[in-house]
């Protein structure tokens, strides 16, 4: 496999792979990432995505939005709980205590902690990817403009940007 660098890199036999330095393009794709990863619309998937592994504790009836009326049930779906400890164990383990913070609980879903971990390792994962980025001012301005047209991208912040713009063209 081939390897492209700003030049020739002495040390690349003694090191692994995720130690050299990022290209900056590769840099760019990384803050253009990470912009798609703050942005209202894929912090609510992940916040719903932790939702649906925590389980239904009791059945819950599916009603028409029309009527109102019962039309099914979804059944329960339980869910392995542990002991908040454990949990932080598990986090402390796999290096992520920085990122995941279980408050005061007593206990934490099983599922919902291997999501949040998931996520943890994710946003890890691209965290060391920048800081192993070029530095300047050029690779900066550009990875800040990707990151800002990623955001730009996302329908929700397009729609909490031109809410004002509705209000005062209404009044024109």
């Amino acid at each position: 496999m081939t390897f492209y660098t700003d030049g020739p890199l002495m040390e690349a036999e003694t090191r692994g792979i995720d130690e050299l330095p990022l290209s900056t393009g590769r840099y760019i794709s990384e803050s253009f990432q990470r912009g798609l990863e703050e942005t209202p619309s894929a912090q609510t998937l992940r916040a719903l995505e932790v939702m649906g592994a925590k389980g239904q504790p009791e059945d819950a009836d599916i009603t028409d939005p029309m009527s109102g009326a019962v039309i099914g049930r979804l059944p329960a779906r339980k869910v392995e709980k542990i002991p908040a400890d454990e949990a932080r164990t598990r986090i402390k383990e796999a290096n992520l205590e920085r990122q995941i913070n279980l408050g005061n609980r007593t206990e934490i879903e099983a599922p919902a902690l291997d999501v949040m971990m998931n996520h943890a390792r994710d946003r890890a994962h691209r965290e060391a990817q920048l800081a192993r980025g070029p530095s300047g001012i050029l690779p900066g301005v550009a990875a800040t403009g990707a990151s800002f047209f990623a955001g730009a991208l996302d329908p929700l912040s397009v729609a909490a940007f031109s809410m004002p713009l509705v209000g005062e063209a209404g009044e024109a």
